[in-house]
């Protein structure tokens, strides 16, 4: 890791980036790469186009490599780089199919693209350069979709290689890379709005929205139908909400709800989206606007923590639970932006939605947040319904129910033992 000297520094952070590169597989596999003997059975130009192969693969990495050290310098997508990896996709010479598998094994690069299509600060004008960037991240979610039907076919399998096969493929890239365009546009334009309206909902049925429709209910339509539209609406959002001229402008009361109700629908459609929705949830956690009132600041908080407990039914709750303690023990109630009345809120959902049996990691995560001291404080508090009290004592000794279960099948450690002893004496006195 370079210092925070050395990192500003752009010559160290070019040499960092380069030595990255340079030792990454798109480079070294180019020097494994052995070209047919002279003396073998490629005569008559069959060595000539294995040699074309190797030549043509070597400019997809080489292309690759400049994407990515472009994006990692902060620097905006090339159109010469994009012509090199597209030069395949309408030829005779190279599969489309490579193209994408390159792409999906280097998830900064698909980063790199829909950042250039979704994110305010990368955001590319030149129509061209859109529609390039847009049918790359296509051709990368079908090679996804691809080596997805590979896994549940079995090992080795192999998709279909019809003409019917290959023209649906081609109309699936070409409509996801519609979307993405259009994805991209609805963002820009939701942005300078002071509200939107969002729908948990397919806009026109299987067709894609029409434009008569609300520019907010196109936009969410999308992220339920497309996951690279949703992945690049989390992007924008993430962006948008960590500037500090967001929070305070006068748009935010009623932009920010709208944002994170489409952070939650893009987290039910999609389960590869949710950590971003979790770290989006918590960069919204800690706005604070000086110019709104209590109950509204309140208000906004609590639609977070109720996209933190849809999250946490949805398979993601060790993660809520280990970012929570991270950032009280870390920051406390004061630089979190979660204060003790945010806390009782959100453990009170907690006890409608954890219900035994309980597995050791999990009670291992939630005793960690639990035994925080600014959550101990908070839920000690004569403000914390008395009722709710009872629940949470009751959930302690489930804990104990499982890590004693847990002791048995060698699950559960000591230290297991110890953190819910520690709970048992503070919760169910």
């Amino acid at each position: 890791m370079l210092s925070t000297e050395a990192a500003k520094n752009p010559l160290a952070r070019k040499r960092r980036v380069d030595v990255c590169l340079t030792v990454g597989e798109l480079f070294q596999r180019k020097r494994r790469r052995i070209a047919p003997d002279k003396d073998d059975d490629t005569r008559n130009g069959g060595r000539r186009h294995n040699l074309g192969i190797l030549s043509i693969s070597d400019q997809l990495d080489d292309a690759v490599i400049g994407l990515l050290r472009k994006h990692a310098l902060g620097m905006d997508v090339d159109r010469t780089h994009l012509d090199h990896i597209l030069r395949g996709a309408y030829g005779e010479r190279m599969d489309k199919e490579r193209i994408g598998d390159v792409l999906v094994a280097h998830p900064t690069a698909i980063g790199a693209l829909l950042g250039g299509l979704f994110r305010p600060s990368l955001r590319i004008r030149s129509l061209e350069i859109r529609h390039k960037c847009a049918k790359l991240a296509a051709l990368a979610a079908s090679a996804a979709g691809r080596a997805a039907r590979r896994g549940v076919v079995g090992a080795g399998a192999k998709d279909r290689n019809s003409d019917v096969e290959k023209e649906k493929v081609d109309l699936a890239e070409d409509k996801l890379t519609k979307a993405l365009l259009r994805g991209s546009q609805l963002c820009e334009q939701v942005e300078n709005m002071v509200t939107f309206t969002v729908v948990d909902e397919l806009v026109s049925g299987d067709a894609e929205p029409s434009s008569s429709v609300s520019a907010g209910r196109q936009l969410s339509s999308l992220c339920v139908r497309h996951a690279p539209v949703a992945r690049g609406a989390l992007m924008w959002a993430a962006e948008l909400g960590s500037k500090a001229e967001f929070s305070q402008s006068a748009a935010y009361p009623t932009l920010a709800p709208s944002v994170l109700s489409l952070a939650r629908i893009a987290a039910v459609h999609h389960p590869l989206v949710r950590p971003v929705s979790l770290d989006l949830t918590f960069v919204f956690l800690k706005h604070s606007p000086p110019d709104l009132s209590y109950q509204k600041v309140s208000a906004l908080k609590e639609q977070g923590l109720r996209l933190l407990l849809w999250l946490a039914t949805l398979g993601r709750a060790i993660d809520v639970f280990d970012t929570l303690a991270e950032k009280l023990k870390k920051a406390g109630t004061s630089n979190s932006g979660i204060d003790s009345a945010n806390l009782r809120y959100f453990v009170a959902g907690v006890l409608e939605v954890i219900r035994p049996p309980l597995s050791v990691p999990l009670v291992r995560s939630m005793g960690t947040f639990l035994s925080n001291k600014t959550c101990v404080d908070a839920l000690q508090s004569s403000y914390f319904d008395t009722s709710k009290k009872k629940a949470l004592a009751e959930l302690v000794w489930n804990f104990d129910k499982a890590v004693t279960a847990g002791r048995e099948g060698l699950r559960s450690s000591l230290d297991d033992v110890a953190l819910v002893s520690s709970l048992r004496a503070v919760y169910t006195r």
